[in-house]
């Protein structure tokens, strides 16, 4: 982090890279998490997806749009009730 506490770049573009694989992959969740596992999980992607760029996420090539829509919703509009929402949009589709 540099001193006005901004995460470079190429930094967010790795992190982003890597969470594609699991942004994709959110449907088979259930088959390996358990319930708090998920809600970690979340939390976990909530809390770092807030800190990369908008930009960085759509430059990525392998998330489908109504992903990338609902990534840029969690980073801007502070989505609550979370859970509910990525089974019903990340996870079904």
């Amino acid at each position: 982090m540099t001193i006005k506490g901004n995460i470079p770049e190429f930094i967010q573009f790795t992190i982003m890279y890597d969470l594609q694989w699991r942004i994709n992959n959110f449907k088979h969740i259930k088959g390996i998490l358990d319930e708090q596992e998920i809600k970690e999980f979340f939390y976990a992607f909530t809390s770092i997806v807030t800190k990369i760029n908008s930009n960085i996420l759509m430059k990525q090539k392998s998330i489908k749009l109504h992903r990338k829509l609902m990534i840029l919703g969690i980073m801007f509009i502070n989505i609550k009730n979370i859970n509910n929402i990525f089974e019903s949009i990340l996870i079904k589709f």
